[in-house]
């Protein structure tokens, strides 16, 4: 594990992944962009991520990515997580404009 600087932005947002979720509904919100680029300097690389779950597991840790590496390790640490997870894809990515999608699929057993 690396310096985990945006471990706390993730714990702050963790509620909001899990609703969306437990809502089985693919959504978006906005996260704030001041936080990450006070937690870190990423000008080159930008903050994006892309991370899959699949029964609340990782299936792509984003190694190229400090801000996805800290969100999956957020997240696979969070029982009520794993469980919204449960017979379900999600895919949690966020893009240059520091929008948070989470699309979540059913898996077929």
């Amino acid at each position: 594990m690396g310096q985990c600087l945006y471990t706390q932005i993730w714990k702050n947002h963790l509620s909001d992944i899990i609703e969306i979720i437990k809502g089985g509904e693919s959504s978006f919100f906005q996260v704030e962009q001041e936080a990450f680029e006070n937690a870190g300097n990423r000008p080159s690389s930008g903050y994006n991520f892309r991370t899959e779950f699949t029964n609340g597991e990782c299936t792509n840790r984003p190694s190229g990515s400090a801000v996805g590496r800290d969100l999956a390790e957020v997240v696979e640490m969070s029982r009520e997580f794993r469980e919204a997870c449960y017979g379900k894809f999600v895919v949690i990515r966020m893009g240059k404009n520091f929008d948070l999608h989470v699309e979540v699929r059913k898996l077929d057993f």
